[in-house]
């Protein structure tokens, strides 16, 4: 097919290609931040007028996307600053002035090189340690969000909650002592409701899920370590609610096991809707 060789060659260089745009990345965001430094050390204050601009995307997306094909629109701000860092170098000439503009420039590029690792480690652990979920599930006569939290793990664990649009996982270590859980709330008026779910485990431990309504277990799962990692297990259960928030919480734990690592326990299609009977 006509697309094979050009996927086959991008296979095969992947991390290399990937390494040379990290590394253009890097350089041109030293160079934007040089363009900044020259400019604010001339009074150029024309051209610091861009500068709100990619502030105020870095802000929105950092807040609400953190994704990395976002850098694209912040790109097109920076390409001004490193164009004119460029010019700000050849056009450079020994002098006291010019001597402090550079020193401005190599402290602003060198926090820069060192304090973005940094932060980057910095906002991974707090991910990890508070990682929630928000799926895609039915409560009563409507579509909603599920906004999944952990409840249980072991003490200084990172958060075990994993998602997906239409459900949400729980990492299980392998061979640690205790399980792992989540919790969501639903607002639901009074009556009775009938709790759907599918379940399933990725391999290799043996695996018991249950998954509790207000404050009572309802329904539980069982994987044996031989099951394929396709099993499925269908939880289907009947709940008397008094009205107001419905608590449902989801506690996962993996059998003991020779290796250590982990597996992971997920809940789909969650339907919470009027049991007519």
């Amino acid at each position: 097919m006509l697309g094979d060789p050009p996927r086959a060659f991008f296979d095969r260089y992947r991390a290399g290609i990937e390494q040379l745009v990290d590394g253009f990345w890097y350089l041109m965001s030293a160079a934007a931040i040089a363009g900044l430094v020259v400019a604010a050390a001339r009074r150029q204050w024309r051209a610091l007028a861009l500068l709100p601009f990619p502030l105020a995307l870095i802000a929105l997306y950092a807040t609400f996307f953190s994704e990395v094909r976002y850098h694209l629109a912040i790109a097109i701000f920076m390409f001004p600053y490193a164009a004119a860092a460029l010019a700000w170098l050849v056009g450079l000439r020994p002098n006291r002035a010019r001597l402090r503009e550079v020193i401005a420039v190599a402290l602003a590029v060198a926090a820069l090189l060192l304090a973005w690792p940094a932060l980057v480690r910095a906002g991974s652990r707090v991910r990890e340690r508070h990682r929630w979920a928000v799926c895609v599930c039915r409560a009563g006569e409507k579509t909603t969000l599920c906004n999944w939290r952990a409840t249980e793990r072991a003490a200084g664990a990172v958060s075990p909650v994993r998602g997906v649009w239409n459900g949400v996982g729980l990492r299980v270590p392998i061979g640690s002592p205790g399980g792992v859980g989540a919790a969501t709330e639903l607002e639901l008026p009074p009556g009775r409701y009938r709790i759907r779910a599918r379940a399933d485990r990725l391999p290799p431990a043996a695996a018991h899920l249950e998954l509790d309504a207000g404050g009572k277990p309802v329904a539980t799962g069982e994987w044996t370590a031989a099951e394929p990692a396709d099993t499925v297990r269908d939880l289907d259960s009947v709940v008397d609610h008094a009205g107001g928030p419905l608590r449902l919480e989801l506690r996962a734990e993996a059998a003991p096991a020779d290796e250590s690592g982990s597996s992971t326990v997920w809940m789909s299609d969650i339907r919470i809707e009027p049991d007519p009977r």
